[in-house]
C-alpha cells in the first residue's frame, strides 16, 4: 500500500484543467490549514481535499477524505462558475471521498463543522 505524507491538497482551475495548486503535510494542524486557505485565497475559489483524522463520538480513531469547495462569498460569479461546473467531474475522479462540503467564509471551515459531518451516520 502506498502512503502519502500530504494531509491537505489544494486544487485550482488553470485554463480548462483542474491542477494541483499545492499540498500541506499531515503534521499541519487543520486550523492552521483553514486559516492559510482563507488568507491565500480571499477572493479565489479552490477545491480542498483533506485526509481528516478524528475521534468518533464513541472515542474510536477514524479518518475520512473530505472534499470542500472553497468559494469565498465576495468572489466574482465569473470565477465561481467554472468551479461549480467541474465539481462533479472532479469528485467522481477522486476515489474515497466520504464527505462533500461547501464553504464561503472562514467560519464554514471550522473544525467543529468537519467533526460534526464526520460523526453523522
Amino acid at each position: 500500500m502506498m502512503s502519502c505524507s500530504f494531509g491537505y491538497l489544494v486544487f485550482k482551475i488553470d485554463g480548462a484543467e483542474v491542477v494541483l495548486d499545492y499540498g500541506e503535510d499531515k503534521t499541519m494542524p487543520y486550523a492552521d490549514f483553514a486559516a492559510e486557505v482563507a488568507a491565500k485565497h480571499p477572493d479565489d475559489p479552490r477545491y480542498l481535499v483533506i485526509d481528516y483524522e478524528y475521534k468518533t463520538s464513541d472515542g474510536r480513531d477514524a479518518d475520512k477524505i473530505i472534499f470542500i469547495t472553497w468559494q469565498p462569498e465576495y468572489c466574482s460569479p465569473r470565477k465561481k462558475m467554472p468551479y461549480s461546473s467541474t465539481k462533479l467531474s472532479l469528485t467522481s475522479a477522486l476515489v474515497g471521498i466520504a464527505k462533500n462540503l461547501n464553504a464561503t467564509e472562514i467560519s464554514e471551515l471550522d473544525e467543529a463543522i468537519l467533526l460534526a459531518e464526520c460523526n453523522k451516520i
